[in-house]
């Protein structure tokens, strides 16, 4: 059956259309509050999956990470071509995040198939959003920062 056939299907009942309705508002809105807080969309959309919508973890997680990819990539070149984004920055944190984001869904694969791992994984996006809550609530943000430090300057991690 092809997709078009399972789309119509869909659509067809009232549930897959009020859930499809679901899935957009929330992507918009993690769309949206995604570059203002500053964190990729996955940050955002992984636990609203799993426990607004329903969604099954792995489910979650693999969508979170696509989400994250387009988010990003998007409110990315955009603060790249204002200049706020540092170049060098990105690609010292992008090489170390690359093999960490290989490790992790290394570890997440096998945590799905193992006993009790799912609902390590959901406790553990749980944990991880309160802290990104606590972080995002407690810090103020300037922009420009007022005050440099001499580990940027060496590194180079300073603006124009």
């Amino acid at each position: 059956m092809g997709w078009r056939r399972l789309w119509s299907a869909c659509l067809a009942t009232k549930r897959c259309r009020r859930r499809s309705m679901l899935f957009f508002v929330v992507g918009f809105l993690v769309g949206f509050v995604g570059p203002l807080a500053g964190v990729g969309g996955g940050v955002l959309f992984t636990p609203l999956a799993l426990g607004l919508l329903g969604v099954d973890v792995n489910l979650a997680r693999a969508g979170g990470l696509l989400v994250a990819m387009t988010t990003s990539s998007m409110a990315g070149s955009l603060y790249l071509w204002r200049g706020v984004a540092n170049l060098r920055l990105v690609a010292y944190a992008g090489a170390a995040m690359s093999l960490g984001a290989f490790l992790g869904a290394r570890l997440g694969l096998f945590l799905a198939g193992v006993e009790g791992g799912r609902r390590a994984v959901e406790m553990g996006l749980g944990v991880l959003l309160l802290l990104v809550v606590f972080v995002l609530l407690g810090r103020r943000v300037e922009w420009p920062p007022r005050r440099v430090d001499r580990l940027a300057l060496r590194l180079g991690f300073v603006g124009e």
